[in-house]
């Protein structure tokens, strides 16, 4: 029985995660058949320039990369005895995560 769940939960979730791509893209094509049906400007689906978004999650991930890293620095430099130091690593990622979201606006924003 056990041997049994694993395959089946997976096969679920792949018809899962299959059913729904189908059913966005399917959506999707029908919204954009109507717009051009009725003359429409199809502008809203063109491609735009992802620059910003890449630049944005390059900027968070530098973020939770320097917050690790500072969380593992102060681990080891004020902590060597004590090893109950759990809230630091969650604290200094989400906290350098968070200004890298920051500056990011504060750079890119336009008034």
């Amino acid at each position: 029985m056990n041997k049994l769940v694993f395959p089946l939960i997976l096969l679920i979730a792949v018809i899962l995660v299959v059913s729904i791509i189908y059913i966005l893209a399917t959506t999707k094509h029908r919204e954009k058949m109507a717009m051009i049906e009725k003359g429409l400007e199809s502008s809203p689906f063109e491609k735009r320039k992802y620059y910003l978004d890449t630049l944005r999650f390059g900027m968070m991930a530098m973020g939770v990369g320097l917050g690790f890293g500072l969380a593992f620095t102060i681990d080891l430099a004020f902590f060597w005895d004590l090893r109950q130091t759990e809230a630091i690593y969650p604290a200094c990622i989400i906290t350098l995560g968070g200004f890298s979201l920051v500056l990011f606006y504060k750079l890119f924003h336009k008034d």
